[in-house]
C-alpha cells in the first residue's frame, strides 16, 4: 500500500475537500433529493495522489458528510459504497498511465456512480424517480470527467510532493 504519513495526511485533507466541494458547490436537482456537484473531480485527484484504499476512504467519508449536511441522509449507505467504489476503480485504472488513463478512470468512475445511484433509487423510490435522476447523474459524470481532464496537469505536479 505504501502508507506514509504524507499520504495519510493527504487522505484526510481530501476527505475534507470532497465534503466542501461536494456540499458547498452543489446545485439541487429539481423534484429529487439529489444534487449536482464537482466533488467527483476531487475523488479522482485523491485516487491519483493517494491511491487505494485511502482514496476510497476519503471519497466515502467526504461524500457521506456532504449528504448528511445536505439533508440527503437516505443516500448515505449508497454514497459510502458508490463513492468508495469510484475511487477504488479510478485508482486501479490510473496506475496504467498518464493523462489518458486519468480521464478514462474518471469516465469509468462516473459510470459506477450513475449506475449505482440508478439501482439504489430504483430499489428505494421506483422507476420514475430513478429515471428523473439518471440524466443529472450522467451530466455530473461527464462534467466531472471534463474537469478532471482540465486539472490533471496541476494534480500531476502534486504527485511528487506525496512520494
Amino acid at each position: 500500500m505504501g502508507l506514509n504519513i504524507k499520504k495519510l495526511a493527504a487522505a484526510s485533507l481530501f476527505a475534507a475537500l470532497i465534503f466542501v466541494v461536494t456540499g458547498f458547490l452543489a446545485v439541487r436537482i429539481p423534484n429529487t433529493t439529489g444534487y449536482l456537484h464537482p466533488g467527483d473531480t476531487v475523488i479522482y485527484a485523491a485516487a491519483y495522489l493517494v491511491g487505494e484504499p485511502l482514496a476510497a476512504a476519503s471519497a466515502a467519508v467526504g461524500a457521506v458528510l456532504a449528504d448528511i449536511a445536505a439533508g440527503a441522509v437516505v443516500y448515505v449507505p449508497a454514497t459510502a459504497v458508490i463513492k468508495g467504489a469510484m475511487a477504488l476503480l479510478a485508482s486501479a485504472l490510473i496506475k496504467r498511465g498518464g493523462a489518458r488513463a486519468y480521464v478514462l478512470a474518471s469516465l469509468a468512475g462516473g459510470a459506477v456512480m450513475t449506475l449505482g445511484y440508478a439501482v439504489y433509487e430504483l430499489a428505494l423510490f421506483g422507476a420514475a424517480y430513478a429515471l428523473t435522476g439518471l440524466p443529472f447523474n450522467c451530466l455530473q459524470s461527464l462534467v466531472s470527467a471534463a474537469l478532471s481532464a482540465a486539472v490533471f496537469g496541476a494534480v500531476r505536479r502534486l504527485k511528487n510532493i506525496l512520494e
